[in-house]
């Protein structure tokens, strides 16, 4: 199996068109499959969504003139079981985490070199001989070290988890869960933002605003509904990839171009032979809709100007690259 990225470029006398059109065909087809194996898995999330908004699924069927009534409990038991799951995992002004030092940390050579010195030289100006130093007040100052590192390294954590949307897309994960079996999170991914600071001027006279790059680790919750499994793993530990698919407008798919990671003039090529977008509704989507009572013919609910995007995570087969074509 192909463990790392392969990058491959273009041989003499050779395009990379169809070695690109061999390869998205390949995903296609592998999508397909996918979505195809998952249908029976979608019927039991309908019937769940179903239930949850109070209604009977599609397979019911009730005889002319009986009752239609159905008693919505379902979803006071899932938001009660959100609310006290809520309190156990991500109580108010509580933290349920900690970082501390080991028993008997491991400081780096460099820091035990620095921390062997620095008492070297406090015992020498206070007059005591540095041979007089145990192995237990070096201990004893490592671990006053370790517990400092320990201290800040929780605060940056702190402030990564509240920075990177942590505790809302957490609670995202678990309603998914008790509204249809499965809650998945992704992550940690790396965001880059542009931000800016209020720094003094040179000459003193007020200031002026700096611009800087920051790089932000985050995590999401990803809907059911968008997620693709290998079904031939057991567990997600096991699987060879996994795919997640989105709904990107125009200026979205057109931000993807502008990467180093993507082709931008393919990107740019397809929106200019696609400008309404390719975007078209699911089976299970249309069914959603119906659950919610929306029309999908109404105005605002047309993928117009959409395009579907599929993520895909994982890695090829070297036999199936040779296939496509790929020079390796």
């Amino acid at each position: 199996m192909a463990t790392e990225p392969i990058l491959f470029e273009a041989q003499a006398g050779q395009e990379q068109g169809p070695i690109l059109e061999a390869i998205g065909q390949s995903l296609k087809k592998e999508f397909e499959t996918l979505r195809a194996k998952r249908s029976p898995i979608e019927d039991e999330w309908l019937k769940d969504a179903a239930q949850y908004m109070g209604q009977y699924d599609s397979s019911v069927k009730i005889p002319k003139g009986e009752s239609r009534l159905f008693i919505p409990r379902t979803r006071t038991k899932v938001r009660t079981l959100d609310a006290r799951v809520g309190e156990i995992v991500l109580p108010v002004n509580k933290k349920l985490w900690d970082i501390a030092p080991s028993p008997e940390p491991e400081l780096p050579p460099e820091r035990k070199e620095w921390l062997t010195n620095m008492l070297t030289q406090s015992a020498l100006e206070r007059g005591i001989d540095p041979s007089a130093i145990t192995k237990d007040h070096l201990r004893d100052l490592e671990m006053e070290l370790a517990q400092a590192a320990a201290k800040r390294m929780s605060i940056k954590v702190a402030d990564v988890l509240e920075e990177g949307q942590y505790y809302k897309e957490a609670r995202k994960v678990y309603q998914s869960g008790h509204r249809y079996g499965l809650g998945i999170f992704k992550g940690p991914l790396l965001d880059k933002r542009e931000m800016k600071h209020w720094i003094p001027r040179e000459d003193g006279q007020g200031f002026e605003v700096k611009r800087a790059s920051k790089t932000i680790p985050y995590l999401y919750q990803v809907k059911v509904w968008d997620f693709y499994a290998d079904f031939t793993a057991d567990n997600l530990y096991e699987s060879d990839f996994f795919l997640e698919t989105h709904t990107f407008n125009k200026k979205e798919l057109l931000a993807l171009g502008k990467r180093e990671d993507f082709l931008g003039d393919v990107i740019k090529k397809y929106v200019k032979d696609y400008p309404d977008g390719d975007k078209e509704w699911a089976a299970f989507q249309l069914d959603l809709f119906n659950i919610s009572r929306i029309n999908p013919s109404d105005q605002g609910s047309e993928p117009r100007k959409k395009y579907f995007v599929a993520e895909r995570w994982g890695c090829f087969d070297v036999s199936d690259l040779r296939e496509m074509g790929v020079p390796l």
